[in-house]
């Protein structure tokens, strides 16, 4: 049994998830995730929440190479992955993955194509989106998602995330789109998964895309483009 600990950053969360399956297919272990509420990258605030764990656990129950996905208790932990954030990927203007920076904090070979291979699952999903759209508070630059949005019809098209990233959304393009509201991370999942093209900022949903093996085109940090992974395209 091997013990793996990370702190509250959904997104981060996604992006350790296939140290976890190279170590598994290397030991052949059963691996358990173990997801702190307390981390000192918040100033020891409560950061993620009960409601949060569980609108996360289930999809990362569902990948085979995790046993268990749970709240941290204080468990005996064998790999804790907040190591990575010492990792290279915190200089600015570094593009790099922060897949790969989990691999390098713990000395583990990382071979680009295959240990970044699609690594989550997925259900179906009534709604069938061509495209999929989300652009969270942070990590803004100065990319023109309407040239890209009129290239595909509004029924085409849905947004991914809460209702004032939609609204600030719509009124920072000028464009209509429309919102689905995902009632978790596994059916976000599931209705990234029909689309054939994500768009948008570094957020969790393009963690999920982008692990979804989904082509993504990304509005990209200027200070920590730190995302490289997979079918991977910076807006130009």
């Amino acid at each position: 049994m091997i013990n793996f600990k990370h702190q509250p950053k959904l997104g981060d969360i996604i992006y350790s998830l296939p140290l976890i399956r190279k170590i598994k297919e290397t030991t052949g272990e059963d691996c358990n995730l173990f997801l702190d509420p307390i981390s000192p990258f918040f100033k020891g605030q409560k950061a993620i929440w009960t409601k949060q764990f569980e609108w996360l656990a289930p999809l990362i129950k569902d990948q085979e190479y995790i046993n268990e996905c749970k709240i941290y208790n204080g468990e005996s932990i064998d790999y804790d992955l907040d190591k990575y954030m010492n990792t290279s990927h915190l200089t600015n203007g570094d593009r790099t993955s922060i897949v790969e920076n989990h691999f390098k904090a713990f000395d583990v070979p990382f071979v680009k194509g295959t240990d970044d291979r699609k690594w989550l699952v997925a259900s179906s999903h009534k709604y069938h989106p061509k495209v999929i759209i989300s652009r969270s508070g942070n990590y803004h630059s100065k990319e023109n998602y309407k040239q890209v949005l009129e290239e595909y019809p509004i029924g085409e098209r849905a947004f991914v995330g809460t209702l004032q990233e939609a609204q600030n959304f719509i009124s920072d393009t000028r464009t209509f789109i429309q919102m689905y509201r995902a009632k978790s991370a596994k059916d976000l999942t599931n209705i990234i998964n029909e689309s054939n093209l994500f768009v948008g900022n570094q957020s969790l949903p393009l963690a999920i895309a982008l692990g979804l093996g989904k082509k993504c085109l990304v509005e990209e940090s200027e200070i920590y483009p730190n995302c490289i992974v997979g079918d991977y395209e910076a807006m130009k």
